[in-house]
């Protein structure tokens, strides 16, 4: 549990990141772009509000589930991708989180990650 939840975290920084607006240099993601996805909330009651606070830390959990169910190895590659300081590596992380594991999804799942 103690793993999971520190995968959880890991991701959750990671994409962070992504979602902040950076455009991905690696040459493999041109078709991919973060966007800002926002709701106008004002006019929710306080109930619903926390009920969607909730829903949003629960789908945060269930994407590191999923990257671990996706392939029992991803968190540790995750691990070992996120400890690199080469750009190179850092926009194969880039497109590991995107494809959820080391297989490109747009390319019949063709492994990026030797």
């Amino acid at each position: 549990m103690k793993r999971t939840l520190t995968v959880v975290g890991v991701t959750l920084l990671l994409l962070t990141g992504l979602v902040q607006g950076q455009r991905l240099s690696n040459p493999r993601v041109p078709l991919f772009t973060p966007v800002d996805i926002t709701a106008d909330i004002d006019g929710l009651p306080e109930s619903e509000r926390a009920a969607l606070a909730r829903i949003l830390k629960a789908a945060k959990i269930m994407d590191g589930l999923f990257l671990e169910q996706v392939w029992t190895g991803n968190p540790s590659l995750l691990l070992q991708l996120q400890d690199t300081q080469n750009q190179v590596d850092r926009d194969v992380l880039d497109f590991f989180l995107i494809n959820k594991g080391p297989w490109s999804r747009l390319e019949e799942n063709r492994p990026f990650v030797a």
